[in-house]
């Protein structure tokens, strides 16, 4: 396994991958993909998506969303903790090494009235090195 300890999260390409039940492109400009939270132990990172690519599937009847995160960005306080206006609990202190070995990785404030059949989470470091990960909803992840 390559050794990724003095890799950066922002070194990684991150696409989200959601499957959904039926043809919904046309109502794709009312979704809300939101963000990812990824945790091990008590470290967090939040991955933000605003670009997303949309295909339907007909052999399979699903709808693929393709959503791509660009760099994270977030200020380093005095005390060198790291801050994120948009999310104020997030410590965004996972590091490259622990992410792809998270043990959750939730999906957290998407709107979306259709039925997810699968959320995937792939990160790309570059042509020898890629992770993937399952996403879970919040509601799974607190019950």
């Amino acid at each position: 396994m390559m050794d990724i300890s003095n890799q950066k999260i922002s070194d990684f390409e991150f696409i989200l991958t959601l499957e959904i039940a039926g043809n919904i492109v046309d109502e794709r400009h009312d979704l809300s993909i939101g963000a990812l939270t990824m945790i091990k132990n008590e470290n967090t990172f939040i991955i933000d998506f605003n670009q997303s690519f949309t295909t339907y599937i007909e052999a399979k009847d699903v709808t693929v969303i393709e959503c791509h995160a660009p760099q994270q960005h977030f200020e380093t306080l005095e005390d060198g903790t790291r801050y994120n206006e948009d999310f104020p609990d997030c410590k965004f202190d996972l590091s490259a090494a622990e992410m792809p070995t998270a043990d959750h990785v939730l999906w957290l404030d998407g709107e979306l009235e259709a039925e997810i059949k699968r959320m995937t989470l792939n990160g790309k470091l570059n042509e020898t090195y890629s992770f993937s990960s399952n996403v879970i909803e919040w509601i799974d992840y607190e019950s």
